[in-house]
């Protein structure tokens, strides 16, 4: 049995009187690639975020490994993030004043480890983005921002990658980049869970879950 990289038991979340999830029951293990599907607006990236600690449920358990971190303090939880997580989210996010390898090396500051410009160069030209090393946001395309992300993600080999709509606006170049390169992450161990609408992604990965009023079906 391969070991559970992150569990969700009874998760609730409500936006005022708006119950958005239902007692959601998820797993992902360490070295598989999942995808949550469903229409919009039936709380796919609250989900998500939810999963990757960046807000807290109504109630309910986050396991990281077997161990309960949902009623853990900011400090404590800002640590786990920066030392078990990935995102890569639908809209870059990238710093404007940053270069793309300079954007891809934000989350080693945290880290503590220093020394990692030959490793994130490296790894922006394994997304072909080597001749884009010193250009800053406004002078890339969507595909190009999206490919910094991915690398800002992938940078610390992180044991949790999480990915919303990683394929939306892109040329099928640049989204098969980014596919195998999320495969790729689970191939070498981590818990890959993707966000999309994107069929042919998601008939790829291993487990399959539903999201529909408010309630997660595995469907695979």
């Amino acid at each position: 049995m391969k070991k559970t990289g992150i569990e969700l038991k009874a998760i609730h979340k409500s936006f005022g009187k708006i119950s958005i999830l239902r007692g959601i029951n998820f797993v992902a293990a360490a070295g598989t690639t999942t995808v949550i599907t469903g229409n919009s607006g039936e709380g796919k990236t609250t989900l998500l975020s939810i999963m990757g600690l960046l807000q807290k449920p109504a109630s309910g358990s986050i396991l990281i490994d077997e161990k309960d971190v949902a009623g853990t303090g900011i400090a404590e939880l800002s640590k786990i993030r920066a030392a078990r997580f990935g995102y890569l989210f639908q809209t870059p996010r990238l710093v404007g004043s940053l270069t793309a390898l300079e954007n891809t090396l934000v989350c080693t500051a945290f880290s503590g480890i220093s020394n990692m410009r030959e490793k994130a160069a490296a790894l922006l030209d394994s997304l072909g983005m080597s001749k884009h090393l010193d250009y800053k946001p406004e002078q890339l395309s969507i595909g190009q921002m999206r490919r910094v992300a991915l690398a800002r993600a992938l940078i610390m080999k992180p044991a949790i990658l999480l990915a919303d709509e990683p394929t939306n606006d892109l040329d099928s170049e640049v989204s098969q980049i980014v596919t195998s390169s999320l495969f790729k992450a689970g191939e070498n161990g981590a818990a890959v869970v993707i966000v999309t609408h994107d069929r042919s992604l998601a008939a790829k990965t291993e487990c399959e879950y539903n999201l529909a009023g408010g309630i997660l079906h595995q469907i695979r």
